[in-house]
């Protein structure tokens, strides 16, 4: 008969349960608001008609706010990473939700964008509109930290890409 493998450790199980469970919600958050937005553009949200030069401008400007959510979720990463090891014990699954929930609330902003875009240019801009929505699942699966990430820098590795 085989021997068993050591006990799992019970810290590391609620760091795990808490990364599934803020990861999932985050998901969730950043893949089934787009696909509403989605549904609802041209059906429950009307399309305007503005001027295109305006249009344009205002494409850059949600551009900008989306690189600069993009380094701000980039810095709040790095930043919880390098002092989730320090932590006490008791405080590292809450450090580790709002770590991966804050990146999805970073996110979301992505889908507004894409909605006042649409109210603004319409069917001319459609695809821009829509690009706008989908770009806050692929911005969460970017930037939230994952699993292997926050195991290591619990042994206290430097952070990755992961």
């Amino acid at each position: 008969m085989a021997e068993p493998g050591p006990a799992p450790d019970p810290s590391l199980e609620a760091l795990r349960r808490a990364h599934r469970r803020s990861y999932g919600l985050g998901l969730l958050l950043c893949l089934g608001v787009p696909l509403l937005l989605q549904a609802l553009l041209g059906r429950g949200i009307p399309a305007g008609d503005a001027d295109p030069a305006a249009v344009r401008d205002v494409g850059y400007t949600f551009t900008g706010l989306t690189f600069l959510a993009a380094a701000l979720a980039l810095g709040r990463r790095g930043r919880a990473l390098a002092r989730f090891g320090a932590l006490e014990p008791s405080r590292r699954p809450g450090a580790l939700a709002r770590g991966v929930f804050g990146t999805a609330l970073l996110a979301l902003p992505c889908s507004l964008w894409g909605v006042l875009y649409w109210g603004m240019a319409g069917g001319a801009r459609n695809a821009y509109a829509r690009a706008f929505i989908t770009l806050t699942a692929l911005f969460f699966l970017g930037f939230a930290p994952r699993w292997p990430a926050w195991r290591r820098a619990l042994d206290g590795s430097p952070p990755s890409g992961t």
